[in-house]
């Protein structure tokens, strides 16, 4: 039986992450849309957009402002 050497198992491991790195920004990417989909095509749905810009906001302020 042949053992593959530490160079080949090592370039195997570096490409298994590069592959999960990927993978994730897809899924990423994918979520993105699916979620502007959702948000831009469901009237009932367009207050999301602002009720997270508010949320997002008002979150910064309290951490940087009031409290430092």
């Amino acid at each position: 039986t042949s053992y593959p050497s530490e160079k080949e198992d090592l370039n195997n491991d570096k490409s298994g992450y590069v592959k999960f790195i990927l993978d994730k920004f897809l899924l990423f990417g994918k979520s993105v849309y699916v979620g502007g989909k959702i948000i831009f095509t469901k009237r009932r749905f367009i207050w999301l957009w602002s009720g997270y810009s508010v949320a997002l906001y008002s979150h910064r302020y309290l951490e940087n402002c009031i409290t430092p």
